[in-house]
């Protein structure tokens, strides 16, 4: 009788084990999928009238239906949600079935209380019941927590579906009463430039000049081409980067998402990979105290884990091709302790790494056909991590590094050895740089100020990445309320543009003309107008439509400049 019970007891605790860990939620950073419409912050006045550009959540239009109907109004994918709902609901039958498993094993155990290998048996019984039990609670908040995200973001696609009736409303009015106006009330499509805005390369022949990307890119068959883009909230949530990496690996190969910060925003998901991770603290050169700038990594981030911390990442094939599987995940870190270390491929067995002890940085990585990837630190000793990728053998790799409300200057806060460590481990071929939209001002004479800062910042990625290929791209167009009502191209975007030209130039990188590839004065104004729209209403940030646009012309650039 007590051998029986032992036996149902081991196994009742393994599969408390295997349970135990249910879709999750980060008490201030969780993953739930909960996308709103940006900058709609349910005021009278939808457009913008401040100088501080900052993506407030994930832009609208993320559903690949949504990219290519342009019959459909854009609507924000609520799958996610729906998804973790159902996820979160099965946890919560199987771990009922558990407990009710375990309630079984006590009443049986009681049966024979008399020994004290009987008393040993009832307190692991009872012990395997109370864990049951928080178990099953906790999984009940996550479904909680599930619905109520899910409900969330219903709310917010019918305040979006009103936002846009009752904005459609006032431009037609201003259409009709305004005599200035610049909007053509027949025509509500908006057309880009027709021709390719070409890139101006201020360093040819110099190891930082577009020849040193051309040159990679005719060995994308053999190696990793790998493009890092840096950014504001322009290219937040993979917004334009999703279709530019899809772009490239169509034509050279090359598969995943690539670099991935360790815990995600939770207001600015990337619907181009599916994450959770628990038992990060993460930090960012963005926050105001509280961050300790000699750990930053290459994103401006940088996490710390209590043990057994774990981030999981699953490739994902609704939004962009290329992305659900790929051949090899790496994750990046300190750990001058060491550390304990683990990895599971699509659930399967576990692999386990010991960490020596180590100031510089230091990678693990797994290899085979990838479609989940899940990193586990089962012992942290005070390291820190930086991020994981999810890469191919070959072709090409992009990487989104935006930081929300950065003006660029901020990357110069990134260590030295840190940059050149990951130059060292992860060679980029072209750095990108989009920033600019936090600097405008429509009543800035001069970016004197700017000019001088952001030099010193391209100085400081040429020496840290000395055989890289930079490209600057140039201010995107930006609208502003004019005192007539209209709203027009924000007084300051154009020489701001000027600046940045002259900084190209003068560092010896190479220029893209974002504000000329959208079609110059008005074109953001148009983008919002089109019909499904380009870009959001606070009339600053395009959404998937807009970046699949603008992808699509730097990818042409960068493509007649080879």
């Amino acid at each position: 009788m007590q051998k029986s019970l032992w036996v149902t007891l081991l196994i009742l605790a393994v599969l408390v084990i295997l349970y135990f860990v249910p879709p999750i939620r980060l008490a201030n950073t969780t993953l739930r999928r909960v996308d709103l419409l940006s900058d709609l912050r349910g005021d009278s006045d939808n457009t913008p009238d401040g100088n501080h550009a900052v993506r407030d959540s994930a832009a609208i239009g993320i559903s690949k239906s949504s990219i290519e109907n342009t019959d459909n109004e854009p609507v924000m994918d609520d799958s996610y949600q729906a998804e973790f709902v159902a996820e979160d609901t099965l946890a919560v039958a199987e771990h009922q079935k558990i407990e009710e498993e375990a309630m079984n094993t006590v009443e049986m155990a009681k049966t024979d209380t008399t020994t004290e290998a009987g008393k040993a048996v009832l307190a692991q019984a009872q012990a395997n019941l109370d864990t049951a039990r928080a178990a099953l609670a906790k999984v009940k908040a996550d479904l909680a927590d599930a619905q109520a995200s899910n409900a969330k973001m219903r709310a917010a696609i019918a305040k979006h579906k009103r936002a846009i009736a009752k904005h459609r409303e006032e431009m037609a009015q201003r259409r009709g009463g305004n005599a200035n106006s610049q909007y053509d009330a027949e025509n509500s499509q908006y057309t880009a430039a027709a021709s390719t805005t070409q890139i101006i390369d201020y360093g040819g022949g110099s190891s930082n000049g577009m020849g040193s990307f051309y040159a990679a890119l005719n060995n994308a068959g053999s190696r990793p081409v790998r493009i890092a883009v840096f950014g504001d909230s322009f290219i937040e949530a993979d917004i334009l980067t999703v279709n530019l990496r899809e772009m490239f690996q169509r034509k050279y190969g090359g598969c995943g998402v690539g670099f991935v910060n360790i815990n995600a925003l939770a207001d600015a998901p990337r619907p181009t990979v599916k994450q959770k991770s628990d038992g990060f603290t993460d930090h960012s050169a963005m926050d105001i105290k509280g961050y300790d700038r000699t750990k930053l990594g290459i994103s401006g981030h940088y996490a710390e884990p209590e043990n057994g911390a774990y981030v999981f990442l699953r490739g994902q094939k609704k939004f962009a091709s290329h992305l659900d599987t790929c051949s090899r995940s790496t994750i990046y870190f300190t750990s001058k302790y060491g550390a304990k270390i683990s990895a599971k491929i699509n659930n399967a067995t576990e692999q386990f790494f010991n960490v020596p002890a180590s100031g510089a940085m230091q990678t693990l990585h797994v290899d085979g056909r990838i479609g989940s990837v899940k990193w586990i630190v089962n012992q942290a000793n005070k390291s820190v991590f930086y991020g994981v990728s999810m890469d191919g053998s070959n072709g090409v790799t992009v990487d989104n590094f935006s930081l929300r409300g950065s003006s660029g200057t901020r990357i110069h806060a990134v260590p030295y050895r840190t940059l050149a460590s990951f130059n060292s481990v992860r060679h980029y071929d072209l750095i990108i740089l989009e920033f600019g939209l936090n600097v405008a001002s429509p009543g800035s004479k001069n970016y004197v100020w700017y000019e001088s800062g952001f030099l010193k910042t391209i100085s400081y990625l040429k020496k840290c990445f000395p055989n890289t290929s930079i490209l600057l791209l140039g201010v995107s167009d930006r609208g502003h309320r004019m005192e007539d009502g209209s709203i027009r191209t924000m007084p300051g975007i154009k020489l701001l543009l000027d600046t940045q030209n002259i900084m190209a130039k003068k560092s010896g990188i190479a220029f893209w003309n974002t504000f000329e590839a959208m079609g110059g004065e008005g074109s953001m104004v148009k983008m919002v107008e089109n019909k499904p729209p380009l870009a959001n209403l606070d009339y600053t940030h395009i959404n998937y439509r807009g970046g699949k646009m603008i992808a699509k012309k730097l990818f042409n650039a960068l493509m007649e400049g080879k």
